[in-house]
């Protein structure tokens, strides 16, 4: 778990300075992030820590809650990077947008089913509507 943790500080790192790499511009490069989580820990260590800093980034960490309104703000220019969650990008990409995925820090996808008290398996939803 912890080198799991490491690896995902080390790729949203990794990200931002490969996405920063040649920037001459005198203002910060902002970064926006989707929620107040510690899926954004990652992000703000790299930030607090001073990883950004040391090499040689000038960063700007920017809250937009919500991913819908963190692809409006990307497609709009007002934010050139964003960390978030990767399904309004695909889904903007499907209605024609040049936003593109870079990398994803999750390695798997968590979803929670929800019935009523007398299930209480997933097998036991087998032949009822769903």
């Amino acid at each position: 778990m912890r080198f799991a943790k490491i690896l995902e500080l080390f790729s949203a790192a990794l990200f931002v300075i490969q996405l920063g790499l040649g920037s001459a511009s005198a203002a910060p490069l902002r970064i926006a992030y989707s929620a107040i989580s510690g899926a954004m820990s990652s992000l703000w260590v790299a930030q607090e820590g001073g990883y950004f800093k040391r090499e040689g980034l000038d960063t700007e960490l920017l809250y937009i809650g919500g991913g819908s309104l963190l692809i409006q703000s990307m497609l709009s220019g007002e934010v050139p990077f964003a960390y978030g969650p990767s399904v309004p990008v695909i889904n903007a990409s499907l209605r024609g947008s040049e936003l593109v995925l870079i990398g994803n820090t999750g390695n798997a996808l968590v979803f929670s089913i929800m019935s009523r008290p007398e299930i209480k398996q997933s097998a036991q939803l087998k032949g009822k509507k769903v």
